[in-house]
């Protein structure tokens, strides 16, 4: 019962946080609708409660007022890329770049879109501009990491996640995607230490439990494999319906 007052109570927080901000830059916005800045930043708010025709809007009156705006261009960039409008998002993510080229999370945001198309080349060259501009990214270096497990390059794959997690330690889709990659090499006994180090960075999400059902299975530790998959359907009780992962 306190468990749950304290989540009411955090949400009721959040939600004033956001009725607060969001009075805010609306009332500075009217009150000074020649500044970039209050545009800006109710742009974001609508982006992030998913009104995206009103964060475009708000995104191009604060272009309308500072026509330099890099990251009021990259919120465009975002907006295009929510709606699956890749070549306009990148062409509003270069405008940042023009703008502002030493910053790293414009080229991780190219890097995303290309992925989404499907074009690794372009994707890859995107993170690894991203880490030329700050090579203690760990975002870019997860992004790389995930490139190169989906293209089956699994050494360099846990290469770069090994450098996400040393730069966030706590990282757990790297911790995660690690695991898979090192599973993939065969190495099931650091896969597993991986996945553990995965669950206990975020105890929530569901798959890292499943994972480690599988490999328990696999090394015919079924007391274990049985313990993570029930873990794993308390979080995702749809998985109920999928019987126990079998080792091959």
């Amino acid at each position: 019962m306190a468990a749950a007052v304290a989540l009411s109570a955090a949400t009721a927080q959040r939600n004033f946080a956001w009725r607060t901000n969001f009075a805010l830059w609306s009332d500075t916005s009217l009150k000074s609708p020649d500044y970039a800045r209050p545009r800006h930043n109710l742009g974001e708010l609508y982006f992030y409660l998913g009104r995206l025709r009103a964060a475009e809007r708000e995104s191009h009156h604060a272009l309308r007022a500072d026509p330099k705006s890099a990251i009021s261009y990259a919120n465009l960039g975002n907006i295009h890329a929510a709606r699956r409008e890749y070549a306009q998002a990148i062409a509003c993510y270069g405008k940042a770049i023009e703008l502002k080229p030493d910053l790293a999370e414009f080229y991780t945001n190219v890097a995303i879109v290309h992925a989404e198309m499907g074009d690794a080349p372009k994707a890859e060259a995107a993170w690894q501009k991203a880490l030329a501009v700050d090579s203690k990214n760990a975002r870019a270096h997860y992004g790389l990491g995930n490139l190169h497990r989906f293209r089956g390059r699994h050494e360099e794959a846990v290469r770069e996640f090994d450098q996400a997690i040393a730069l966030k330690p706590d990282y757990h889709e790297a911790l995660h995607n690690r695991g898979l990659s090192l599973d993939k090499l065969g190495r099931i006994p650091e896969a597993i230490g991986s996945l553990e180090k995965a669950v206990q960075a975020n105890p929530e999400a569901w798959m890292p439990y499943y994972e480690l059902s599988r490999l328990c299975a696999l090394l015919g530790e079924h007391e274990r494999a049985a313990a993570y998959l029930g873990q794993a359907i308390r979080l995702n009780p749809a998985l109920a319906q999928t019987g126990r992962p079998r080792g091959n």
